[in-house]
């Protein structure tokens, strides 16, 4: 084979040397050295690749790696150096070791391309050859060594940052850039005297800037102000990402942000305005950020329009937030003008914004979009309504709610009406049936704490009057409201209600049935119930009527809960399971337990969930059995359930199941189960290794 192989790699055709190279993976003759660097030193880079994957993987490292050192060695053949740099940083510790021996050998070119490898190869343990180069003869060397730091740092940060620290004042520039370079990639926090010092010498200050706005000291906002009044356009973009890394470090540094950029003056304003069409999207992301405390009105503009930007749209909404009472009266103005999508989500924020007393032009916003012709706007205005609105939205959200065709489904209409009412009691005091229709009073007399028409025996009877309509929808917001009540009275024509003709407006009625349930019509009320859930009535009906008995604390329900998880009706024995999960019944565990051995695995997940509570050694045990079941998603919660669990008792069941299981989905959930109890207990966290993957 040696003859052939050697022929083979002098092919003059080099897809032939290819397929050769190739085979070197698990060819053991004597003669491996030379015909691994003639394949790695090949004219063409296709024979090189293949080699380089042969040598990384070849059978005995031993064989392979004194080659690859060898070939760092003076020579004529770049390609062949490359290579070799390349493969040595698949061979991880064992490399790291060949090559701390044979650094004294080697010249300057070879030692540097040692460093390039180490730093490709990424493993901590290259940290004690590094930190021998960083003191070679060799400039060269030296910030090699020094770069490199920063690229096996990741999985070392303390002892990385420490050697890098070390280099910030070394006596070349190029060896302070590369420590401070490095410093950054590892988010590493430069005391503030020391970014402010090399601030000062113009090579460095682009990276210092980035160092001084991570050191979180107030007093760099000063420092990036002024390094912002005097900088080229190019560098606005630097200074940004700076003051936003600042801003978001401590409520003193945003302060001093916010103080220094309000001195900054139009033209500094406009260089950050233009930052947000920057093809960097770090660069657009803070100008957001330095834009907002700008605040000036292009500033507020530029922020707005980032809004539209899918990439900003993030960074501008923590913008907003920091413009302060700025973006309510930006946001009112902006509701009310523009394309319908702009003023949806001007409203939008304006809702997510709200605080306990809105401002007044945030109302009148809201107001004004209320009457808007177009959907989007009308339905943003009644969300921000029901968070955000004033008294005087009552009447118009009320006005909507008559107006629209009606359904069986609560409407953002009724959502909002019912929010104002209960924050503003006696606006409700004002409505009409004639002029703002019954659905309106009946959502307000279930909001209110106050009665709308006079006294709660008024209000129960009004809503009874409204069961008689020939409306569904009408119906449905009565009953809807009957349960919100709560009045005694009302029981006789809820439980006729049950018998309606239209779906929703019997679920209403189970539903309401339940709500209206107490101690003192409780014998009257549960066996409506009971009867209900083993009738021969729709799924929907039964699955309400499961729901509302979980809400009775009567040692009655659980016999019935108990049988309803046997049904073979998935959505029945999970509203079984659902019910049972909010009981404090001594038997409510037991009866999980039972729900797990279902064959449906919508409901064995449903139990899971309710047996999920910290603390509860029974229950984690139950759910370790539920990483052998058959369905791939059932397992995989399990994991999910075990590591949220805290309990480091599971590890060893989650550790067994991880060496059998092949569904990846679920291995992935086993991993983040581990990491998360690991982590919890400060335990080291261990990767576990890929199948078939050679170790390193």
């Amino acid at each position: 084979m040696s003859g052939a192989l050697r022929d083979a790699l002098r092919e003059e055709d080099p897809e032939t040397r290819r397929k050769a190279a190739a085979q070197l993976g698990s060819y053991g003759g004597s003669d491996i050295a030379e015909l691994l660097t003639s394949a790695l030193g090949d004219a063409d880079w296709r024979v090189r690749k293949e080699a380089v994957g042969a040598a990384i993987n070849h059978t005995s490292s031993a064989d392979v790696i004194p080659v690859l050192v060898d070939a760092l060695r003076p020579g004529e053949n770049v390609g062949l150096r490359n290579a070799a740099v390349e493969a040595l940083a698949g061979h991880g510790e064992d490399a790291i070791r060949a090559l701390s021996l044979a650094i004294p050998s080697l010249d300057a070119d070879g030692r540097k391309l040692a460093v390039d490898s180490v730093a490709r190869g990424g493993h901590p343990s290259a940290l004690i050859l590094l930190r021998s180069l960083i003191a070679d003869d060799d400039p060269n060397v030296r910030v090699a060594a020094i770069e490199a730091v920063a690229s096996v740092g990741s999985a070392c940060a303390s002892e990385a940052v420490a050697l890098l620290s070390g280099c910030l004042r070394a006596p070349e520039l190029l060896a302070r850039l590369a420590a401070l370079e490095g410093l950054n990639q590892l988010h590493a926090v430069v005391p503030f005297e020391e970014a402010r010092d090399l601030l000062s010498e113009p090579m460095l200050a682009p990276v210092a800037t980035i160092a001084a706005g991570r050191t979180g000291d107030p007093r760099a906002a000063e420092l990036l102000k002024n390094e912002l009044l005097g900088a080229p356009p190019e560098r606005v973009g630097l200074l940004a990402v700076a003051f936003a890394d600042l801003v978001e470090s401590s409520d003193e540094s945003q302060a001093a942000a916010r103080a220094a950029l309000q001195e900054v003056g139009p033209i500094v304003s406009a260089h950050l305005v233009q930052l947000r069409t920057s093809p960097d999207v770090e660069v657009r992301r803070a100008s957001m950020v330095v834009l907002a405390l700008v605040s000036d009105q292009a500033a507020v503009d530029a922020i707005f329009d980032g809004l539209n930007d899918e990439a900003l749209h993030d960074a501008a909404e923590y913008a907003v937030d920091l413009l302060g009472g700025a973006a309510d009266l930006a946001l009112s103005a902006r509701a009310q003008r523009g394309a319908p999508e702009e003023r949806a989500l001007a409203l939008e924020l304006l809702a997510r914004r709200a605080t306990a007393q809105p401002a007044a032009s945030v109302s009148a916003a809201i107001v004004s979009a209320l009457d808007a012709s177009e959907h989007v706007v009308q339905q943003a205005a009644l969300a921000a309504a029901a968070t955000a609105g004033g008294a005087e939205c009552v009447p118009k959200v009320a006005r909507i709610l008559a107006q629209s065709e009606g359904t069986s489904h609560r409407t953002p209409a009724e959502t909002a009406l019912s929010a104002l009412v209960a924050r503003y009691p006696e606006s409700a005091q004002g409505l009409s049936e004639a002029e703002h229709g019954s659905a309106a009073v009946a959502i307000a007399i279930a909001a209110s704490p106050l009665s709308v028409r006079g006294s709660r025996e008024q209000d129960a009877g009004f809503l009874v009057s409204l069961l008689s309509s020939d409306s569904p929808h009408l119906r449905r917001i009565a009953l809807d409201a009957l349960a919100g009540l709560r009045h005694a009275s009302a029981l006789d024509a809820v439980s006729f209600a049950i018998s309606d003709e239209e779906l929703e407006v019997r679920l209403a009625a189970v539903r309401a049935l339940g709500r209206l349930a107490s101690a003192d019509n409780l014998d009257e009320v549960l066996p409506q119930l009971l009867d209900l859930v083993r009738s021969d009535l729709s799924t929907e009906v039964r699955a309400a009527a499961t729901e509302s008995l979980g809400r009775i604390a009567d040692a009655r329900v659980l016999p019935a809960l108990r049988e309803l998880l046997k049904s073979e009706s998935a959505a029945l024995a999970v509203a079984a399971v659902e019910a049972l999960t909010g009981r404090a019944d001594a038997e409510r565990s037991g009866a999980l337990v039972d729900a797990l051995a279902n064959r449906e695995p919508e409901v064995v997940k449903a139990a899971m969930r309710g047996l999920a509570r910290p603390g509860d050694a029974r229950a984690q045990a139950h759910l370790g059995v539920c990483l052998d079941h058959d369905n791939w998603d059932v397992r995989r919660l399990a994991a999910d359930l075990l590591g949220r669990s805290g309990e480091t008792g599971a590890m060893g069941l989650l550790r067994a199941r991880l060496t059998t299981e092949r569904e990846a989905l679920v291995r992935e959930a086993l991993g983040r189960a581990l990491e998360s109890l690991e982590s919890a207990r400060g335990l080291r966290h261990t990767v576990p290794p890929k199948p078939r993957e050679r170790p390193r």
